[in-house]
């Protein structure tokens, strides 16, 4: 076993990427900060948008985070959840419409009250 092996073995090289800070975003308030992956998602509505690096990077991270919000939340199993499921989250909060999800949904029929009850 290197000396390396035997640090990463007793977790000296660990980084938990859940709690400690790694994402930039620039907040409501106009300031660059880092963020863990809880802080993140707890503090959604206080954040304006990912900062990276690299455009590059930005993207991979609005790829990644909704998966790790899906997978965390037991998010909508098919189109047709996902439909109904974005379809309430654009009526029921009008920040959502800037999102930019919410003007394809106004050429979608709304959900029917059968689907709505689940």
């Amino acid at each position: 076993m290197t000396e390396l092996d035997g640090a990463h073995a007793l977790g000296a090289l660990s980084f938990d990427l859940s709690v400690r800070p790694w994402i930039g975003v620039l907040r409501d308030d106009g300031k660059q900060h880092e963020v863990s992956l809880w802080q993140l998602f707890a503090q959604a509505g206080e954040l304006r948008r990912i900062v990276g690096d690299l455009p590059t990077q930005e993207f991979a991270l609005l790829r990644l985070l909704p998966t790790i919000a899906h997978d965390a939340l037991d998010g909508p199993c098919d189109l047709d959840e996902w439909r109904d499921w974005l379809w309430r989250l654009c009526q029921g909060r009008p920040g959502a419409r800037s999102l930019g999800m919410c003007g394809v949904l106004a050429r979608v029929e709304p959900p029917s009250l059968e689907s709505s009850s689940r």
